[in-house]
């Protein structure tokens, strides 16, 4: 199964000019939005090895995890899921290696979470990126910046939705042998993922 959803890859990759028709009203605000992004991590046993310990020691978690790049399409459904890798990877590495980039063009738009520093790697392809605002030494937002941030929270919220029921199934609730983690976890991950584009849709296109 996971051989045949690897053949669908390059399918579900949206065009932005195809997301536009019948964009979800949550979307509408963001022009030439390709994916939205975010990471997610699943805990896996203590490796044995020392090395392999450190390397899939995430600090976000506080224990082993392996960590992928999820995206979706304005429309919910599922646009790339990466390979698994080790728990102490960047956001900004994971999406250097993740292989996103090969699958956007100029003048796309990309939303992620404000820990994504990937700004200027997107911006020398000629792509955008949407973050929430800094506050930087700042002592309050705009009232621009936070109508800007309420959209976008309620857009980025849909992605957040999807990783949930991704890890609603069975396979995925529970502790994921050391073993099992890096040879087995990149197809199990995968195969839920894209089951989940067979679920009812939750995002709501309401106009």
């Amino acid at each position: 199964m996971g051989i045949q959803f690897c053949r669908l890859d390059k399918y579900i990759f949206v065009s932005s000019e195809v997301q536009e028709k019948n964009k979800p009203k949550c979307f509408r605000p963001f022009e030439n939005l390709r994916v939205i992004i975010d990471a997610t991590e699943l805990k896996i046993q203590r490796p044995k090895h020392l090395q392999q310990q450190s390397n899939t020691y995430s600090e976000y978690k506080s224990c082993n995890t392996v960590k992928f790049l999820v995206g979706i399409s304005c429309y919910g459904g599922l646009s790339f899921i990466s390979e698994a890798y080790q728990g102490s990877i960047s956001d900004r590495k994971l999406l250097v290696k993740s292989g996103l980039l090969d699958h956007l063009v100029e003048g796309d738009s990309v939303m992620a979470e404000r820990g994504f520093d990937v700004e200027d790697i997107l911006n020398e392809m000629g792509v955008d990126l949407i973050i929430p605002a800094f506050l930087g030494k700042r002592e309050a937002f705009t009232a621009r910046e936070l109508v800007g941030s309420k959209m976008r929270a309620s857009a980025r919220i849909h992605v957040e939705s999807f990783i949930g029921r991704v890890k609603q199934y069975r396979l995925l609730r529970f502790m994921i042998p050391s073993n099992l983690a890096l040879p087995y976890v990149s197809d199990m991950v995968k195969i839920c993922a894209y089951c989940v584009n067979f679920h009812a849709p939750f995002v709501d296109f309401e106009t």
